[in-house]
């Protein structure tokens, strides 16, 4: 028994093919965990980018808010608060 593995060992110790086989594998495996995060980071940064737009969005409509209240156009305020009060129950990001 003890012969028979040795023999095992030597054929298949230094062999080019295993080498070559498991580089690929070890390649192969890094390229797809590669894919796989790079599309979730993507996805994450996409998500971020709507949530700070629709921020910015929603403080430039609070100044707008501010300046007809200011200007005392009680009609057109109400009509703008409701929107904004709309846009703000929607933009259920995440």
């Amino acid at each position: 028994m003890g012969i028979r593995l040795k023999e095992l060992k030597s054929t298949f110790n230094g062999s080019v093919m295993i080498y070559i086989k498991g580089s690929l594998v070890g390649i192969i495996s890094l390229a797809i965990c590669t894919l796989f995060s790079s599309y979730w980071i993507t996805e994450l940064a996409d998500l971020d980018a709507r949530a700070i737009n629709l921020s910015g969005s929603l403080r430039m409509e609070s100044y707008q808010l501010g300046m007809l209240r200011l200007e005392q156009q009680q009609e057109q305020l109400a009509v703008q608060i409701k929107l904004f009060e709309d846009k703000l129950q929607e933009s259920n990001i995440y």
